[in-house]
């Protein structure tokens, strides 16, 4: 049982009720971290804001998802790691070995996706000290200094939503049971 309140879009501050509301019409379900991050209205707007700006960002939708599994799975955030199986899998189109690849901590067998994924991997494990042989590394696979800055901002997000889950509790929700993922 958590120490937090996991709120219901009745039982909501006002100001997160119309947050939850959108997440309900669009998603078909209020996903159990908002429930929790409706506590605090500006957490919960701030995620979709970060979420938004991300979106708009130099990385592509599947790079986007792929960060943010990777870093979900190197804070054993067992919610995100399902959340973003899910949204890789069914939105972004992420293919099915790349997740499963992510999920286990083994490589894509792409060199490219390989060097994205270790760029975001080393950013959490430095917490930001990446050595330039990996910032090397990964500006020779092809990305940019725009890109590497944009992982950051995943990261950022990552912190908001992993930590949230981390102090809350939260529980995957039934829609995304198929995507469970559970830390060894």
């Amino acid at each position: 049982m958590s120490l937090f309140t996991e709120h219901s879009i009745e039982s909501a501050p006002e100001k997160s009720k119309a947050m939850l509301e959108a997440a309900e019409k669009d998603m078909g379900f209020v996903p159990n971290l908002y429930k929790f991050m409706a506590e605090s209205p500006a957490s919960l707007e701030a995620y979709f804001k970060v979420t938004e700006i991300l979106e708009k960002s130099s990385l592509s939708a599947k790079q986007q998802q792929i960060v943010l599994l990777a870093i979900s799975r190197e804070n054993s955030c067992e919610f995100c790691v399902a959340a973003h199986s899910m949204i890789g899998t069914m939105m972004a189109k992420v293919d099915k070995s790349v997740i499963d690849a992510i999920r286990d901590g083994q490589s894509t067998g792409d060199d490219t996706t390989d060097a994205l994924i270790t760029f975001s991997v080393k950013l959490i494990q430095q917490r930001g000290w990446v050595s330039d042989s990996d910032k090397k590394s990964f500006f020779n696979a092809g990305f940019t200094e725009e890109n590497a800055l944009d992982v950051v901002l995943a990261a950022s997000l990552k912190t908001l939503s992993n930590y949230t889950n981390h102090i809350t509790g939260t529980k995957t929700n039934d829609e995304m049971k198929e995507f469970a993922w559970t830390k060894s």
